[in-house]
């Protein structure tokens, strides 16, 4: 075989393995109708504050019509007074009209995204937050904390968030407030 033959073979079989690995990385676009698998994970932490003060919660809403809201205060797993609780949950129920808006809301933010630009200016000690979303059997790369995005993305991100702070009831709120104060005050 000559050496054309064989450079023109290793040039195919580079360009092709090129081009299947930038295929695998590629998400599909979602599809028009809303998954039956969607699962939105929200997490918001205060990021670094007195034990008593500090708190982190997640907001989880699927699959199907169901919703789990979990706080945390205080550090866990640490030996600081006062001492965290264990993970307080609380379960609701949305409904298919919620769970098709925040699906059409995802799509037309654009957070199916494969990659997210961040900036390079990413506060300290500041509370964060991020996003994880499960659709058509496949889990997209997390979407970073609104701080740490570009602009272009930040409203879009937030527009998701506050959504999914308020498909919590609003009585789920009050409570996790009343028991955080409890917690401070202990």
């Amino acid at each position: 075989m000559s050496i054309k033959k064989i450079i023109l073979i290793i040039s195919a079989a580079v360009i092709i393995f090129a081009v299947m690995i930038g295929c695998m990385s590629c998400y599909p676009e979602p599809a028009k109708e809303c998954p039956e698998d969607l699962t939105v994970k929200f997490y918001w932490n205060t990021g670094t504050l007195p034990p008593e003060y500090q708190y982190y919660y997640q907001i989880t809403v699927g699959p199907g019509l169901q919703g789990l809201f979990e706080y945390q205060p205080g550090y866990p797993g640490t030996s600081w007074e006062p001492l965290s609780p264990d993970v307080w949950e609380v379960s609701f129920e949305v409904s298919q009209d919620q769970v098709d808006h925040l699906y059409q809301l995802l799509i037309e933010n654009d957070l199916f995204k494969r990659r997210w630009k961040t900036t390079d200016e990413v506060a300290e000690g500041g509370s964060s937050s991020y996003i994880t979303i499960i659709a058509n059997g496949r889990k997209y790369d997390k979407i970073p904390d609104d701080l740490e995005i570009k602009s272009e993305d930040r409203k879009k991100v937030v527009a998701a968030s506050n959504y999914l702070r308020e498909m919590v009831p609003t009585n789920i709120w009050e409570e996790m407030e009343e028991r955080q104060s409890q917690f401070e005050k202990s």
